[in-house]
């Protein structure tokens, strides 16, 4: 397969204190992997130097491809209040130029395959945390994005919510052909859920202490949760943190 994101002896250093150490990643195209680790290890900065808003110390970078979409856990900031949820969906393809009847069909279809058909006119004060998450969803893959970069955006919904917000990634993830993704998360339980492999980071400063392939079929449902494998993948990225000390 062919590879759609890799790092080599990446390191990065903030005010002096080194964050990242010699970090290598191979992400095949196609994959869905999680980074987990401990709080303050490097996870969203790691994100940030694939998506080119930091540079590294050292090291290299290979992204395989120049549409790259970036989607945040703090959704009330990417939202503007003063537009509904048609014209924040659509503020991506608004920039880049489209017309306002292209923008509207495209996004329109965006906003049905996040759940939020008969929702356009509605404005962010009168959305759902998981209302909100899904307009920036729907906002990111509107430009159609070959790699997704997500820093715990489901981290602060509640855990039905949070749940639910799973199952959508993943059915979304696997409609969109050759969409790669990179998801940043905390919750181990979440981690083997999403992903075909979960990478553990080390306390900071931050080495790759692991690399697990999850080996779950999909579809998965609410089903998985219970299996064996899920179980057995929960417990080694478990034994893997609690051997760093993480909380």
């Amino acid at each position: 397969m062919e590879t759609a994101i890799s790092t080599e002896s990446l390191n990065f250093f903030y005010d002096g204190t080194q964050i990242l150490k010699d970090i290598n990643l191979n992400i095949l195209k196609g994959r869905f992997v999680s980074v987990v680790g401990p709080s303050g290890c490097g996870k969203s900065t790691l994100l940030l130097l694939l998506a080119r808003m930091l540079s590294p110390a050292s090291g290299s970078i290979t992204v395989e491809s120049d549409n790259v979409g970036l989607i945040f856990q703090e959704y009330n900031r990417v939202l503007l209040p003063w537009r509904t949820v048609l014209d924040n969906a659509a503020l991506y393809l608004e920039l880049l130029g489209a017309g306002k009847s292209e923008r509207y069909e495209i996004i329109k279809n965006y906003l049905a395959l996040v759940g939020l058909n008969g929702f356009e006119k509605l404005y962010p004060h009168q959305l759902s945390g998981g209302m909100k998450q899904r307009v920036q969803i729907a906002r990111v893959l509107s430009t159609q994005p070959q790699i997704l970069l997500l820093d715990e955006p489901f981290g602060s919904l509640d855990s039905q919510t949070k749940e639910s917000m799973q199952d959508e990634l993943l059915n979304i993830f696997y409609k969109e052909k050759g969409l790669t993704a990179l998801f940043v998360t905390h919750d181990i339980e979440e981690a083997t859920f999403l992903s075909d492999e979960v990478v553990i980071l080390g306390r900071r400063p931050s080495v790759v202490v692991g690399k697990l392939d999850v080996g779950i079929p999909h579809p998965r449902d609410a089903e998985t949760r219970f299996s064996d494998r899920f179980q057995q993948i929960k417990h080694e990225i478990w034994k893997s943190l609690r051997s760093i000390g993480a909380n």
